[in-house]
């Protein structure tokens, strides 16, 4: 079961490279590049674009990794979107790549994690109703013909035999619950205009800039700390960190002015349900400058461990 799931995956994987050249290893941007930015391949992975800007950038080289040795010393990560966050969450951690990517966090490497990506940098994940879910896909329920291509709810495995509760990799002190059975947990693409609060760690540079894109909202994702962010305070290599909404959007679609808090950060782990984000002007080109001058360079690569300041952070 676990080999032909495996190789299904794999399949998919393959086509993708050769539809989109940026399956496992394929890398653009310059040779010999100042800056390198490295994305999880993940195997149900969406939004291959949100990382197009940066391959634009003299200097800079974007690759995807399927394996921790692929991962390297880079000196950003990026977790993307996925349709399957779950599935792809074992995945990483069947490849290495989640104790890598943990590695590198704990060396102070800022990580991004983005819809899916965002959802498993948390501590936990739970996919609930998973049987009305699977019921309501098929052809009678959902009244829609068999292989119509409707999306379904990112989160949601593909295949049996994987968990409906996973620990998350732990980079934020946050649970994402997907109701399967509930129409208000489906995922949703609306359109946003927004700007950054304030920002912590490397990528200060980035509070109060504004950007728009399309937030992709599958589930709820939440500070699971009795106190909400009071409670996620911690002492990092003697420099307080504390969880911060990392930005504030405005729905700009159907004629929706809806505003609220969107994703979390604290310290260098940058969390959001927004795809584009990177593309408006400027503000790729921030980070690339917030690496230059303020990164730990590879060949500098230290064991800064997190010390944190309680057992709950």
């Amino acid at each position: 079961m676990i080999e032909k799931k495996m190789e299904k995956r794999m399949e998919k994987q393959i086509k993708k490279t050769i539809e989109t050249g940026t399956g496992e290893g394929a890398e653009t941007g310059a040779a010999g590049a100042e800056i390198t930015i490295a994305a999880a391949a993940f195997p149900h992975r969406t939004g291959d674009a949100d990382l197009d800007v940066f391959s634009r950038i003299p200097g800079v080289r974007v690759h995807y990794a399927s394996d921790a040795e692929a991962l390297g010393k880079p000196d950003m990560v990026v977790l993307p979107g996925t349709e399957d966050v779950i599935g792809d969450l074992d995945w990483m951690r069947q490849t290495g790549l989640a104790e890598a990517v943990r590695k590198l966090w704990e060396n102070q490497i800022p990580v991004w994690g983005i819809c899916g990506g965002y959802q498993m940098m948390g501590e936990r994940l739970e996919l609930q109703n998973r049987a009305e879910e699977e019921d309501a896909r098929t052809p009678e329920a959902a009244g829609t013909p068999e292989g119509s291509g409707t999306p379904k709810a990112a989160g949601t495995p593909e295949e049996s035999g994987l968990p409906t509760i996973m620990d998350g990799l732990g980079l934020l002190p946050t649970r994402t619950v997907l109701d399967c059975g509930n129409p208000e947990s489906a995922a949703s693409e609306i359109p946003v205009e927004g700007a950054f609060s304030e920002v912590e760690g490397i990528f200060e540079p980035l509070s109060g800039k504004p950007f728009s894109g399309r937030a992709v909202r599958a589930g709820q994702t939440f500070i699971d700390r009795e106190n909400g962010p009071a409670d996620t305070a911690r002492l990092v290599l003697g420099r307080l960190e504390i969880c911060r909404p990392l930005s504030y959007l405005l729905e700009t679609g159907s004629g929706s002015k809806r505003m609220y808090e969107n994703g979390w950060s604290r310290g260098n782990v940058y969390g959001t349900e927004v795809h584009g984000l990177f593309d408006r002007e400027g503000i790729a080109g921030i980070l690339v400058e917030a690496l230059k001058s303020g990164r730990h360079p590879a060949a500098d690569f230290k064991e800064n461990k997190v010390k944190d300041s309680s057992q709950n952070a």
